[in-house]
């Protein structure tokens, strides 16, 4: 066999193959001319234009927009936009005595270079508390202060302290202009008392306490009782009629001085058989709230 035929027709063989494969692959290949990279930009495309990819991107576009992320950033900002720190101050109090005067009244508190607002004030007398107030970013550490309304001195004239007694309740006045002053103490019997004077809560009265009298009420007795020497004493009687008595009713008067101590205590003299006078005895009678005068002895004759 010739050799050089046989590799002409070899040649032949690989070209026809050749041509084959070019033809195959130009069939495969667009008319408009895309390249190879064109195909493959093709594909990326595709890749996502796949509805099964977009949940992908949208989740990343939602994470930026999230709002709930937004709070993180606010606290954030609020710690970082805090101009100052609170400042702790101490005030000095000032006016913490005042005299009762029917104005209301409260203390000052004072910081230099700062206006300091008081909260609370009195006007009756008494103790009280007011609160300091400060400006925004500082604390006082002494807010609170007592401050005292003092009770307004005066003096009362004190009138009607002397009585005679006369079965009533008495007890003597005490003014003072433009106040109202009441008294407290009263009596009823003959003796020494003393009474107080008040005006309430907002002043104080420096002679409040006042003594007064209610003196026994004078009463003469006329008896005319007499006997021989020798005889017995007679029964001595008294009635309304034996008694003078000034402005009180001369019954209520014998009722009240026969009120016995003791039962059947009776009107007695003093002891003697001898001829003369002889007085009679008036702690035999009920005579506390009286003095008791009687305007004729008992007479003993021959």
């Amino acid at each position: 066999m010739d050799i050089g035929l046989c590799f002409k027709r070899f040649a032949a063989l690989l070209l026809a193959l050749a041509l084959c494969l070019f033809a195959g692959f130009a069939e495969e290949l667009p008319d408009d001319g895309t390249t190879g990279e064109a195909l493959i930009t093709a594909e990326d495309d595709v890749s996502e234009e796949d509805p099964q990819e977009a949940p992908v991107t949208t989740e990343d576009d939602g994470s930026e927009e999230e709002p709930q992320e937004a709070p993180v950033t606010t606290e954030d900002d609020g710690s970082e936009e805090e101009p100052w720190e609170t400042v702790e101050i101490s005030v000095d109090w000032l006016n913490t005595e005042f005299v009762y005067d029917g104005e209301t009244h409260q203390p000052m508190a004072a910081y230099p270079g700062m206006i300091i607002r008081v909260v609370g004030g009195g006007t009756e007398a008494g103790t009280y508390l007011a609160e300091a107030v400060a400006e925004d970013g500082y604390e006082i550490t002494n807010p609170v202060c007592a401050f005292t309304i003092h009770r307004a001195p005066i003096t009362v004239d004190w009138d009607d302290t002397e009585f005679v007694y006369d079965g009533q309740l008495h007890m003597p006045t005490a003014t003072c202009p433009g106040i109202h002053v009441r008294v407290l103490g009263t009596a009823l019997n003959a003796g020494s008392y003393i009474a107080y004077a008040d005006a309430g809560r907002n002043y104080e009265i420096d002679n409040r306490a006042c003594p007064f009298v209610i003196a026994p009420r004078p009463v003469e007795i006329e008896l005319t009782y007499a006997k021989r020497m020798g005889e017995p004493d007679p029964a001595f009687v008294l009635t309304p009629e034996n008694l003078l008595v000034d402005d009180m009713d001369a019954q209520a008067v014998l009722d009240e001085l026969t009120l016995p101590k003791i039962k059947n205590l009776t009107l007695q003299r003093l002891p003697g058989e001898q001829v003369g006078e002889y007085e009679y005895d008036p702690t035999a009678l009920n005579a506390e709230n009286y003095t008791l005068i009687f305007t004729h002895p008992f007479e003993i004759t021959r």
